[in-house]
């Protein structure tokens, strides 16, 4: 629900009267007015949504530039960089996700992007960039885990990982890797079996691992122009436990009396 508000709310951002096609020709070095409204505004939607660590504003011109809300106006020189800029506005979606982004391509490639070409339908002039905060995203995947001592993941549609919970153990990423493929597997043959399957979106079921069974769920949740699969892995000996304790508390309560 939180990331599909902030969808809706960049397809509005980005039909703001200061996103309009005079942008493509405006030097906003020389033209103080322009850029300090086009800062305000970025900063305004920065604050307003709270997962935002950092909105850019990338125009397409002679000598593209990249405007953000906290490294101001920067030009881009470097061919490799605006080649990779260049490719944001070649995708035929308005409005879409990249999970691994980095605007160079030699450079690591960690960022969670919500992209929207301006203008969303018909030949780009720009785009904004709505980069996520990771330890945020991080955050609420771990918040809305069952089970601490589980892993809790966000996995994309190519089933490369997105962010996991910081709390994860030494020597777990075996386990992960082994919990990523399962899903993927689970997934893919429940999607053979019915297209529009609710099995084949979410479901439940016992992972065993090292002599240690886990309770795994997972949910497919749709974002624009893909799909993001979110899974909690919950040890049952760590389910089980208070059940067990307490049964037995009860045993030695009535053999006391």
């Amino acid at each position: 629900e939180t990331l599909s508000q902030l969808e809706l709310a960049a397809s509005q951002w980005a039909l703001d009267p200061r996103m309009d096609a005079s942008l493509k020709e405006t030097d906003l070095k020389r033209e103080y007015n322009t850029s300090y409204a086009l800062f305000s505004f970025l900063g305004l939607i920065k604050a307003t949504y709270p997962f935002i660590g950092e909105v850019q504003l990338y125009l397409k011109q002679d000598l593209p530039v990249v405007l953000s809300d906290s490294g101001g106006i920067r030009q881009i020189a470097g061919k490799e960089e605006q080649d990779q800029l260049n490719r944001l506005l070649d995708n035929t979606r308005g409005i879409y996700w990249l999970t691994h982004f980095s605007q160079t391509a030699a450079g690591p490639q960690e960022k969670v992007v919500l992209v929207n070409r301006l203008p969303v339908y018909g030949k780009s002039y720009g785009a904004l960039l709505f980069i996520m905060d990771r330890a945020k995203l991080t955050a609420m995947v771990q918040e809305t885990a069952l089970e601490k001592e589980g892993p809790s993941l966000l996995i994309d549609d190519a089933g490369e990982l997105i962010v996991q919970e910081t709390s994860a153990a030494e020597g777990s990423e075996p386990f992960r890797a082994a919990l990523m493929t399962d899903v993927r597997k689970r997934q893919g043959e429940n999607k053979e079996r019915g297209a529009n399957s609710k099995a084949a979106k979410s479901g439940s079921y016992l992972f065993k691992w090292d002599h240690e069974s886990y309770s795994v769920s997972y949910s497919k949740l749709a974002r624009s122009g893909t799909s993001w699969t979110y899974v909690t892995a919950s040890p049952l000996s760590a389910m089980t436990g208070p059940i067990i304790l307490l049964s037995r508390s009860l045993f030695a309560v009535s053999l006391t009396g």
